[in-house]
């Protein structure tokens, strides 16, 4: 089945490259090993969400913009503000972490410890790297399919600058943000204010639905910062608060939540220093969110989970050709509503990794760790990854790994019987091989085939009414090619998804689109005008889920070297589509704004 639309495409791939937002050979990423690491050295599959594709994600959201990374696929209820799972080559948001400037912002508090991205603009984000495979080695419990790695915009250029943007449309939607970074010698700092509104749209269409409006805001500060002290040692912080209104399931009437309140913050310190040949991190940080629900069937009700989390990293080279990184941490999660249950959990990890260069054109990664939780004792996971570079333009890559995912605290001790004490972690097992080549700067073709499956899946139960552990195993497998390359002034990339997810043991792990393609293009039509387009689709979608394709236009006008305006057009031909059966996602929206930098 993949070869059928894998072959046509490599055709027309075949004198371009590939990755979705344009490597470079000497790009250094965070995420894949436990330091910062060349790119073209990383043996694990990770993509880039860079400045450009955030600027112009559809609906100004971060979840839209990584709706063209490959084998990400996003699950929304709706616009902005509406619920926003995602599956990451198949594994659903309850097994892929997120984290902010190194702050994870899983939720403690639901029913399984998951991210909703139904609320991160795009306003103040630098870039994002999306991990995949398991890498519970690195990140430990829930990092079965993956990780999403966001950072801020961070102060890169020495002096002080203004950055801001504004915009207004459809819906009466209206956002705007304003950043100001400061860089010394010795001393960094950035900050973003954010603010989005909308009137919204009637998002339920289901038999209960009675043209409610989705109306939506939120408020967003973020702040990041350095300073190196005259002996060496940096110290550093990262933090944000955050807090929206808005509905939930709306228009379902009295039986569920009608509106929600939420508050979050996070904030991470950390110290770095050498002690002799070994360098050392040490961090702590804080993760709090607090949900307000109102006119429901039991009244009023609110939810909290925290999470507390303190880290040692060391690192050592034992010669030129090989690095050890060993640490340890310890993590406690708590969950308290107002019906009078409360959970907490701790889980204790100590990890090393070893990064051997036998030559110049190979990089080895070995990955272990152990974490351990009173519940349910010691879980060993492992990660081996391998780079290699037979030219400069090409690299062939490859990873194996384990994953587990740690029972939420809710499945364990949900009240009314619903928790289960005696569940046990679900494991997993992900392997991928790839291949990029590239053609100069821009251009590249790279295909990725990836597996990855899980055991002891944790499921709710309707003939129990508790969550249970289901037999059996369930498998993804999959093909994963993307490609750029320039068609005259014009740098057009494309990516196409091919997830075969027949085998599948329990309803905790969604299927998704059999065949998901996307394109995108940008050009400069003169000097002072740009156009970008864009284009996505899925075919082959289960749950009476019909196809899809929806598309995008924009046009930025250089008003001077530091002043733009922009036009965009979302859902350019006014598509009628679901991500979430009998959630309405938005019609045709257009945009106006002004972006400046000085």
């Amino acid at each position: 089945m993949a070869m059928k639309y894998l072959l046509p495409l490599a055709l027309v791939l075949a004198p371009v490259g590939a990755q979705a937002q344009g490597f470079d050979l000497g790009e250094i990423v965070v995420s894949p090993n436990l330091e910062p690491t060349a790119l073209n050295k990383v043996g694990a599959t990770v993509d880039v969400v860079g400045t450009d594709a955030l600027q112009t994600a559809p609906q100004g959201n971060v979840a839209q913009a990584l709706t063209f990374v490959p084998g990400f696929t996003l699950t929304a209820n709706g616009g902005l503000g509406q619920r926003a799972g995602f599956q990451l080559r198949g594994a659903n948001q309850n097994y892929v972490p997120v984290l902010i400037d190194g702050i994870d912002v899983s939720d403690p508090s639901g029913p399984q410890v998951a991210y909703d991205f139904g609320h991160l603009t795009t306003a103040g984000i630098g870039s994002i790297e999306v991990l995949k495979g398991a890498q519970s080695a690195l990140y430990g419990s829930s990092a079965i399919g993956g990780v999403i790695d966001i950072q801020s915009r961070h102060a890169t250029e020495p002096g002080t600058h203004v950055y801001t943007s504004a915009r207004y449309g459809s819906r009466n939607t209206a956002d705007a943000s304003l950043s100001v970074t400061t860089k010394t010698d010795t001393t960094d700092l950035a900050a973003t204010v954010s603010h989005v509104g909308s009137d919204g749209y009637a998002v339920f269409t289901g038999a209960k639905a009675d043209g409610v409006k989705a109306g939506y805001w939120a408020n967003r500060l973020s702040v990041n910062g350095s300073h190196t002290l005259a002996n060496g040692v940096k110290l550093g912080f990262a933090g944000f608060v955050e807090e929206n209104h808005g509905p939930y399931d709306p228009a379902r009437g009295a039986t569920v939540f009608a509106s929600q309140k939420s508050d979050t913050g996070g904030l991470r310190v950390y110290a770095e220093f050498k002690t002799g040949a070994v360098t050392n991190t040490v961090s702590a940080s804080t993760f709090r969110i607090l949900r307000n629900y109102n006119a429901t069937d039991y009244g009023a009700s609110s939810f909290t989970g925290e999470r507390q989390k303190l880290s040692y990293q060391g690192a050592v080279s034992l010669g030129a050709k090989a690095r050890l990184v060993f640490g340890a941490d310890t993590t406690r999660e708590s969950y308290v509503d107002s019906f009078g249950s409360s959970f907490q959990r701790h889980i204790n990890g100590v990890f090393s990794e070893l990064s051997y260069s036998p030559t110049g054109q190979v990089d080895l990664t070995a990955s272990l760790r152990n974490d351990h939780q009173s519940g349910f004792g010691d879980n060993l996971t492992g990660r081996l990854s391998a780079a290699w570079r037979p030219t400069s333009d090409w690299t062939v890559r490859a990873s194996a790994g384990t994953g587990f995912r740690a029972p939420s605290p809710y499945e364990l001790y949900a009240p009314y019987g619903a928790g289960n004490p005696k569940l046990t972690p679900e494991k997993s097992r992900s392997f991928d091989l790839g291949v990029e080549r590239r053609f100069g700067k821009d251009a590249y073709l790279k295909a990725t085939a990836f597996w990855l499956s899980a055991d002891n899946l944790i499921d709710y139960s309707n003939a129990s009414y508790s969550y249970i552990q289901v037999p059996g195993t369930s498998r993804r497998s999959g093909i994963e090619v993307e490609g750029q390359t320039r068609l005259g002034a014009a740098l057009v990339t494309a990516t196409y998804t091919y997830t075969d997810s027949s085998v599948n043991a329990s309803s905790s792990w969604a299927s998704v689109p059999r065949d998901v393609v996307s394109l995108r293009a940008s050009a400069p039509v003169s000097k002072k005008v740009t156009v970008d387009a864009s284009a996505r689709a899925g075919f082959g979608r289960s749950g009476g889920l019909a196809n899809y394709a929806v598309a995008g236009l924009g046009l930025s006008y250089a008003v001077t070297d530091r002043v733009s305006a922009d036009l965009r057009v979302d859902n350019l031909f006014d598509a009628r589509y679901q991500l979430v059966k009998d959630y309405q996602m938005p019609r045709r929206s257009i945009y106006v704004g002004l972006r400046a930098a000085f």
